[in-house]
């Protein structure tokens, strides 16, 4: 991206954490910026004080994405960057979670991704001068995280999702670039959040004491983790950068490398020497 000064943003997930820093980032590069949250109170609160324009939105559904996509196109009349950043988190063992958490999760994890792409890659693709998408996937996108199984399931799917686009797009559209974000633990509110469900999706795993001791180590961790600010500078580099792979912490790789050795050793296999 050359020259940010007058474009055009949206980003979901951003009523906090890294939605809002991200957005914050982008305003203070002279863009103008939609940001989107379920959160009614929250995003209007965070549009407020940041300078943003505030659409509350639930990324599970198509219709209320592209709505999201026609009020920025009204307000603005064009967007030339769309991060895909919603996401929820509630940590668990396999058979903790009922259909219904499942679908959820992976609803606002994956198809919110989906979504978003369904509603904004035409317009991006009709830009002239090109456009950015950048979706959120997460280290547990590269190796699964054992207490958040159908978080790691969904960023997994993210990961795989935006690669084959960027394929897709390499032949069909190269002025549209294409990031992911792999963002490390972060100290946000993603697991506070996570109890605060729409109205059809109300069943919830069971709080026994093992689940209590997985959420508050899982929040340990966060509360440990790097700030928003952090991920979302590496976001806007990656984005000023055209870069694809968009890691927050330069350790991550090594997390895939360490997956890849270990399958590779479960087969049997092993690498040629490259002298």
């Amino acid at each position: 991206m050359d020259d940010p000064r007058g474009r055009v943003g949206v980003v979901t997930g951003a009523a906090r954490g890294i939605g809002v820093a991200l957005a914050t980032r982008m305003i203070a590069e002279g863009m103008h910026v939609v940001i989107a949250d379920l959160n009614k109170a929250a995003v209007e609160d965070a549009a407020a004080q940041i300078g943003a324009m505030p659409a509350v939105t639930d990324v599970r559904k198509l219709d209320d994405v592209q709505r999201l996509h026609d009020l920025a196109l009204t307000e603005f009349g064009r967007v030339d960057v769309v991060c895909n950043n919603a996401g929820i988190d509630v940590p668990g063992r396999v058979l903790d979670f009922t259909p219904e958490d499942w679908q959820w999760i992976i609803d606002v994890n994956l198809w919110g991704v989906i979504n978003g792409i369904q509603a904004f890659l035409p317009t991006l693709i009709g830009n002239a001068s090109g456009g950015w998408l950048m979706n959120t996937a997460s280290r547990a996108g590269l190796a699964p995280l054992w207490s958040s199984v159908p978080y790691s399931a969904a960023k997994t799917g993210v990961v795989a999702l935006t690669e084959m686009l960027r394929k897709e797009l390499a032949e069909d559209a190269p002025h549209v670039h294409v990031s992911i974000l792999f963002p490390t633990m972060t100290n946000t509110q993603i697991l506070s959040d996570s109890p605060v469900r729409p109205s059809d999706a109300q069943r919830r795993v069971p709080d026994t004491q093992e689940m209590r001791r997985m959420r508050e180590e899982s929040a340990g961790k966060l509360t440990s983790g790097v700030a928003p600010d952090v991920v979302a500078q590496a976001a806007w580099n990656g984005l000023r950068e055209d870069r694809f792979w968009v890691f927050t912490d330069p350790s991550s790789p090594q997390i895939a490398l360490d997956r890849a050795d270990a399958l590779a050793a479960e087969a049997g296999y092993t690498r040629p020497d490259p002298s």
